[in-house]
């Protein structure tokens, strides 16, 4: 590891940044490095602002993926270089407004009945039924389960920040049901094969990984025929949306969600106007007596 890259990384870590976003940041930094053949810290804002101009014109990068590395870029300057914020005015990311897939309870259930390995049809239900993350999902521990409560600890979530979500009891029984199936001590998802042959799911420490379960998804939305473009994370989009039309209050779906901001939750109101139409049958109640 190059000297700047061990500054990078003292900064992340005293910052707490999470492991994930310590990955994407430097995937960002090193084609900088690339497309110069130089050190980063020897760059000069004249050079930085003509990497973007690159990114636009010749890349023609999306808005998306030039807001990371517009991103990712400044806070390296910023906070280990020692430039100045107002330096990096000279772009200004797009803020892109787009709305989610949601899937309806029919295609939900439609896409997990398609799929026949039980560890992956009950490790979708449980992020569907609980809101998760694919990164939370998969990570569930044992000792995470409150039976009594009939909660789910989510730990170091997006933010670091760890939450409680409910457990519908139905799905409790189940999960106990599928533990029996590998009886691993700390994980709920345990990794299912390996080419090790001292390998143990009882014992393992690793769990099915992020994109086995993306593509999972990805599998069993083709399988099952909807043509919508559902991932893994429209599940957890299908999950507040269900929640909004049944009448769960929008500041409760948010600490479900984990989202630190209600700006994050907010969109939901957009994809149903169940919950307006409801507004209204109750306005409507309130003063017809008036």
């Amino acid at each position: 590891m190059q000297s700047y890259e061990l500054k990078f990384l003292e900064c992340l870590e005293l910052r707490g940044v999470s492991k994930r976003t310590k990955i994407d940041y430097f995937r960002r930094i090193k084609p900088l490095e690339r497309y110069y053949s130089k050190d980063p810290t020897t760059l000069s804002i004249q050079q930085i602002r003509e990497y973007f101009l690159y990114l636009i014109r010749v890349k023609k990068l999306g808005a998306a993926t030039l807001k990371s590395t517009y991103f990712s870029i400044r806070f390296f300057y910023v906070h280990v270089i020692g430039f100045k914020k107002e330096d990096f005015n000279f772009f200004k990311p797009k803020i892109e407004f787009k709305l989610p897939v949601v899937l309806n309870r029919n295609e939900v259930k439609k896409i997990i009945s398609s799929i026949m390995v039980y560890d992956y049809k009950i490790l979708l239900t449980l992020a569907y039924q609980c809101g998760l993350r694919v990164s939370e999902a998969v990570k569930i521990k044992i000792a995470d389960i409150d039976g009594e409560l009939k909660t789910i600890t989510i730990r170091n979530s997006k933010g670091n920040k760890d939450r409680a979500v409910p457990l519908p009891e139905n799905l409790y029984f189940q999960l106990r049901e599928y533990w029996k199936t590998h009886r691993n001590t700390k994980l709920l998802f345990p990794k299912r094969k390996s080419k090790s042959k001292e390998f143990n799911r009882k014992n393992t420490t690793d769990h099915i990984s992020i994109r086995t379960a993306q593509q999972v998804m990805h599998l069993a939305v083709k399988e099952s025929g909807i043509s919508k473009k559902a991932t893994f994370h429209t599940l957890r989009h299908s999950y507040a949306t269900h929640l909004l039309e049944a009448g769960v209050n929008i500041i409760t779906i948010q600490q479900f969600l984990g989202h630190s901001n209600l700006r994050s939750t907010i969109i939901y109101l957009h994809l149903t106007n169940v919950t307006e139409k409801r507004s209204v049958e109750i306005l409507n109640e309130l003063m017809k007596h008036f």
